[in-house]
């Protein structure tokens, strides 16, 4: 009965996999159309691009249900310590899955369909769906790598939060995410002037960048750059700190 169990489970796990990759990888054909490559790129790159978020919300959906299967085994045992031995990574994981669905999946849907992406390519739009899909994709997974990195050289046991984990944490996920709206803002204004109004010339481009929203929305975008920056410095910090006494239980 386990064995089955565990049989249906790895293969649901490849299906995510697949999913994740194939929608990934073709969903990139969105972007092709506009490098002179054929027509129906558009088509396919709208569609998978479209399809991303379901394996996102599969794949942190199998990994709240590791977790709370390994817990409760833990549980069941009479041992009621939490089976997460590295806080940090586990928040920077979770983070990976909220921040990939967002970034990837909803901020690409935003404009990935054709009769939208018409007038959102090439604004703040993309480059608000850029900043926090690579934030969610691939630097929060990094972070928690580094994380576990450190844990195993130092040999540590259970690693914990520190006020400077969640001081970087905090910064450097709140900035991020007040970028992306920063940016989500201005590339609003981009469209609404620069390609509906004006169609796409260089009045219209130079009449967007003008307009109060626009100019407020790169302002902000400054500003939640330098928390970011400050939330990156309270991470090395913390990084390098790892091995103290207060910041892990042996």
């Amino acid at each position: 009965m386990i064995g089955a169990h565990r049989k249906v489970v790895e293969m649901w796990l490849w299906i995510e996999v697949a999913m994740l990759f194939g929608s990934g990888i073709l969903g990139l054909g969105h972007h092709y159309f506009w490098i002179g490559t054929p027509e129906y790129w558009w088509e396919i790159g709208a569609l998978f691009s479209a399809l991303e978020p379901l394996p996102l919300v599969a794949m942190f959906i199998h990994v709240l249900y590791d977790w709370g299967k390994m817990q409760g085994e833990e549980h069941a045992k009479g041992q009621h310590a939490s089976v997460i031995t590295n806080k940090p990574a586990f928040t920077w994981f979770v983070l990976n899955a909220f921040g990939n669905f967002l970034g990837a999946g909803i901020w690409g849907f935003f404009h990935t369909l054709p009769q939208v992406n018409l007038y959102t390519h090439g604004t703040q739009f993309t480059s608000a769906h850029g900043h926090l899909a690579f934030f969610g994709a691939y630097a929060t997974i990094l972070v928690g790598m580094m994380y576990i990195a450190v844990q195993g050289k130092n040999g540590i046991k259970v690693l914990n939060n520190t006020k400077s984990t969640i001081w970087a944490t905090s910064m450097i996920t709140g900035g991020v995410v007040g970028m992306t709206v920063a940016l989500t803002i201005a590339g609003y204004v981009q469209v609404l002037v620069s390609r509906a109004q004006m169609g796409a010339t260089w009045a219209g481009y130079f009449d967007g960048q003008a307009g109060v929203w626009f100019a407020q929305g790169m302002d902000w975008r400054l500003i939640m750059g330098f928390i970011t920056f400050t939330g990156f410095l309270f991470l090395i910090k913390d990084l390098l700190s790892i091995g103290k006494a207060t910041h892990h239980v042996r």
